[in-house]
């Protein structure tokens, strides 16, 4: 299954079944980024930043919020805790 297919589909909170954390650097610190996430497949991941909340927390606090993938942001492939995967972003719609 490929990205494409998700290209105009609406995605809830709910639908978001999993989490990662990345990490980002500023200055000599790393920081880490939390975000729910779904496995598209072995290579694929969509995902929503939640900083400053947890991931548990956001899925709490907004249930019914709808996200669409956000093709102006360009995917990243990088070694999630779910093995190496292209992450594409998505953005919240209501």
């Amino acid at each position: 299954m490929g990205i494409e297919i998700w290209k105009d589909r609406m995605i809830s909170t709910n639908q978001f079944p999993n989490f990662n954390y990345d990490s980002f650097e500023s200055g000599t610190k790393t920081h880490p980024f939390a975000m729910i996430c779904l496995l598209v497949d072995d290579d694929l991941m969509i995902a929503v930043g939640c900083d400053p909340l947890s991931p548990v927390d956001f899925r709490a606090k907004y249930p019914n919020s709808v996200f669409k993938i956000d093709f102006s942001i360009p995917p990243r492939t990088t070694d999630t805790m779910y093995g190496k995967r292209t992450i594409y972003y998505a953005k919240n719609i209501d």
